[in-house]
């Protein structure tokens, strides 16, 4: 589901958080604020998937988010922000702790 079907394009990143958070689904993003987010709130949900390349359209990501969902599925399941650039992917676990 893309947010622009359910909410105004000019909403808070903390609404998306809430939204996806509240329904269960995993946020996919380019935005790196979300990661942010996620530590200074102490979040442990919801999991968020985060892209760090400026070519995101599904023919160039596709199988980069493809390999790194499916690599890293239990941390996501359990709560963790996933960064995917085109060689790899990292996964830090949720709450994110110094």
């Amino acid at each position: 589901q893309h947010w622009r079907d359910v909410g105004p394009s000019d909403a808070p990143d903390r609404e998306l958080l809430g939204y996806a958070d509240d329904r269960g689904f995993v946020l996919v993003t380019q935005d790196l604020d979300f990661g942010m987010l996620l530590a200074l709130g102490g979040a442990t949900t919801p999991s968020v998937i985060q892209f760090r390349s400026q070519d995101v359209l599904p023919g160039d990501v596709g199988a980069s988010f493809l390999a790194a969902s499916e690599s890293a599925r239990d941390q996501i399941t359990a709560g963790a922000l996933v960064t995917v650039d085109p060689k790899n992917h990292r996964v830090t676990l949720l709450p994110i702790t110094r």
